[in-house]
């Protein structure tokens, strides 16, 4: 009933039988898978019919008689041994002790005499499988070690019997001759070569350490190698033995000393940098900081290092405010959000105080996150802003004053003659300022070299004031018959207007009317710049003219982001701006020129819904002449 049995093919055992005997053949198939399932029978009559067997099918053992014509199980063995790695057992009646010992010494990996008890054939299964798992873990033994990466090697007598391919790879030999049987100490350098043979003694008496020791080799082609070994006393074939574990270590050598080196430079950087630095654990705990740092702020290492910094005396000086605020970015640097360059006032260890600007970023050591802070002394900066600040200010109530007084003049109206020269006159020194500023922020210590030749500047413009002041005549309008549409249409050729924006004109009424061409292109020209820089993402524009009546009525309406009430109610006065920098005239200059026409101009505007300008002046010149009677008025028609 056993051999029905279905068997796994991967875990079936094949065995060769040889025998002269074909009974014994048949016994072995019969009763060899009653005590084994998962044994495989194939039998032979002569040594060479097993030996030809062999060459054409694998097998995982072969049993052989000892006595058989030609040749015995001994010589048989030998010559299955010169071509085939597999398990062999002598399995004979007519064998002794002799026999036996002369089995063993030609490397026969068991020996069992025949019993006539059918039960003994259990006895050989157990043999056969016992036999047939040990090659097995041989092999996969001997199959990881030729795989690693890692040198394996055995050593007897101070020689190497056994070595893996990493081996070989490892000083530089070809193939297992030119290692095999030789002395392997001679391939270490001579400085390290005493080292290693103690080694190898104490392991011997196993008296070593355990652990891996570091050692120069030179290679076969001369290459120096610098390796760590392992090594364990082991038996192999039956004598004392070493075995030794190397690998190559020059990389990780070279890595670790190219890793220290860089971080001796990263070390002597951070102590000469010109700035304060520090770390900061996720606890705000100081973890390291620079010389500088402690230059800035008088206080040596002990009295920082392992501190909160919220707890640190240079934070003293600091308000309810101020703590709240640098707990708040505190906290949005834990969730992972670093904050923007940011000031803050700091105290020093002899109670002065000072300002400092900090920039944060995340490092990461040895796996854990910290917080690093880059401090930079910005007390001098803040000082020369605050003096720039009063200067500017000062500056800017001249001339708004003096501007206030020549607007305020029946005498001196503001016109665009004032704006012009203005603009042309005082461009320069007022430009040069700007850069004077630049300087300053970038060099404080300059400001003592700078600050005379910036009050310079101040009074050439307070004297540019003055003269235009006296320079500037009496405005006047010089009317001209205009078309209308050619009008519009070439102010707006003129204009540089992105593609983001579509622009819609419409007419109706007369196409002929009667004013100031230039005056009111620069008037047309305000609103519509206006208009597109309130439209930076694109947008709508609408230019219509209706001369339908007795006046002319022009509006520009745009789609843009618009203004607040409060805003559009001020846009007229003179220098009033929303504008980033700009002086406020642009409007003021569009209102008077249109009441110099006899018309008016109104703005209606909304929040995010765009703005509307309309301007109204009369078609008709008489209505013109009679209107002005202080102002000139040229007439060229």
């Amino acid at each position: 009933m056993y051999r029905n049995v279905v068997v796994d093919q991967t875990d079936v055992i094949r065995i060769l039988h040889v025998d002269d005997d074909m009974s014994q053949g048949e016994f072995l198939k019969y009763f060899l898978p009653v005590s084994d399932g998962t044994f495989s029978i194939s039998a032979v009559h002569n040594p060479h019919q097993a030996l030809e067997e062999l060459r054409k099918n694998s097998y995982d053992c072969v049993v052989t008689d000892y006595v058989m014509p030609e040749l015995n199980g001994i010589e048989l063995a030998v010559l299955i041994r010169k071509e085939f790695d597999v398990p062999i057992i002598i399995y004979t009646g007519q064998g002794s002790e002799e026999v036996a010992e002369a089995a063993f010494s030609v490397g026969i990996d068991d020996y069992l005499r025949k019993e006539m008890d059918p039960s003994h054939y259990q006895v050989l299964a157990k043999r056969i499988r016992s036999a047939v798992e040990k090659k097995r873990v041989d092999n996969l033994y001997r199959t990881v070690i030729e795989q690693s990466r890692d040198a394996f090697t055995i050593l007897v007598d101070r020689k190497v019997v056994f070595a893996n391919k990493a081996t070989f790879e490892l000083v530089g030999v070809q193939n297992s001759e030119e290692l095999l049987g030789k002395n392997p100490f001679p391939l270490i350098l001579t400085d390290n070569r005493k080292k290693a043979e103690r080694r190898y003694y104490e392991s011997l008496k196993q008296n070593s350490s355990p652990g891996f020791h570091e050692y120069k080799i030179r290679r076969k082609d001369g290459k120096e190698v610098s390796i760590e070994v392992s090594t364990s006393p082991i038996t192999y074939n039956g004598k004392p033995a070493v075995i030794c574990f190397a690998r190559d270590i020059t990389e990780k050598l070279r890595l670790k000393v190219e890793t220290q080196e860089s971080q001796d430079r990263l070390k002597a950087l951070v102590e000469t940098a010109p700035d304060g630095i520090v770390t900061v654990d996720l606890t705000g705990k100081i973890t390291s900081m620079n010389k500088m740092f402690s230059d800035l702020t008088g206080f040596e290492n002990e009295e920082i290092i392992g501190k909160n910094f919220l707890k640190l005396k240079t934070m003293q000086c600091t308000g309810v405010n101020e703590l709240k605020n640098y707990i708040k970015i505190f906290s949005r640097v834990l969730r992972g959000q670093l904050p923007p360059p940011f000031e803050f006032k700091y105290q020093r260890k002899d109670g002065s105080l000072g300002w400092a600007e900090a920039h944060a970023g995340f490092i990461d050591i040895q796996g854990k996150k910290e917080i690093l802070a880059i401090l930079r002394e910005v007390s001098e900066r803040k000082r020369v802003e605050k003096e720039l600040a009063e200067y500017s200010q000062h500056l800017e109530d001249l001339i708004r004053q003096k501007s206030q007084d020549f607007i305020n003049n029946d005498e001196q109206k503001v016109t665009d003659q004032i704006i012009s020269v203005l603009n042309e006159e005082l461009n320069n020194p007022l430009n040069d300022l700007k850069e004077f500023i630049s300087m300053l922020q970038k060099s404080p210590e300059m400001i003592q070299e700078l600050i005379p030749v910036m009050k310079t500047h101040v009074d050439k413009s307070l004297y540019i004031l003055e003269r235009v002041s006296s320079r500037v005549k009496e405005p006047y309008v010089s009317l001209t018959r205009v078309s209308i549409q050619e009008f519009i249409q070439g102010t707006l050729e003129e204009l540089d207007i992105p593609n983001t924006i579509k622009v819609t004109t419409e007419y109706s009424g007369e196409g002929i009317a009667i004013f100031d061409r230039n005056k009111m292109r620069r008037v047309l020209e305000n609103l519509v710049n206006n208009a597109v820089e309130a439209m930076p993402d694109g947008g709508r524009l609408l230019l219509s003219a209706d001369a339908s009546g007795n006046d002319l009525t022009i509006k520009v309406i745009d789609t843009g982001r618009g203004m607040k009430s409060d805003v559009s109610k001020k846009v007229f006065q003179p220098f009033f701006s929303t504008k980033n920098g700009g002086m406020g005239l642009g409007l003021y200059y569009c209102k008077k020129t249109v009441e110099e026409h006899g018309g008016d101009i109104q703005i209606t505007s909304k929040e995010d819904s765009g703005t509307s300008v309309t301007i109204r002046i009369p078609l008709n010149a008489a209505d013109l002449l009679v209107q002005y009677s202080n102002i000139d008025v040229v007439v060229n028609l």
